[in-house]
């Protein structure tokens, strides 16, 4: 591989389930936010959405997770009810095709 590029893969597992803690209106706000949780060592990202008659929010999203299970366990485990109310389990629609054995 040549110096300087990158090769790209993608994960075996995958993690369809995240917790959404908040929804922003301003993007630098949601860029700020994560930055936040991520230097207190929290798996934390953005990602926008567009909703009919309320316009672009940015989800604040916690933790990739493969079940929903996994992700109501760290809920428990963490208090993240009592720490950011309204929060709640969110499936990702993204899926991705099973990929052919190489022979």
């Amino acid at each position: 591989m040549k110096e300087g590029k990158v090769k790209k893969v993608r994960s075996e597992r995958h993690t369809p389930f995240a917790i959404q803690i908040k929804a922003l209106r301003d993007l630098e706000m949601a860029k700020g936010y994560t930055k936040m949780l991520k230097d207190e060592g929290i798996d934390a990202y953005w990602s926008e959405m567009y909703l009919e008659g309320k316009g672009t929010l940015y989800r604040i999203l916690m933790g990739h997770f493969v079940s929903r299970d996994d992700a109501l366990k760290y809920m428990k485990k963490n208090n993240i009810d009592g720490n950011y109310p309204g929060s709640f389990i969110y499936k990702s629609e993204q899926t991705f095709p099973k990929r052919k054995k190489r022979k």
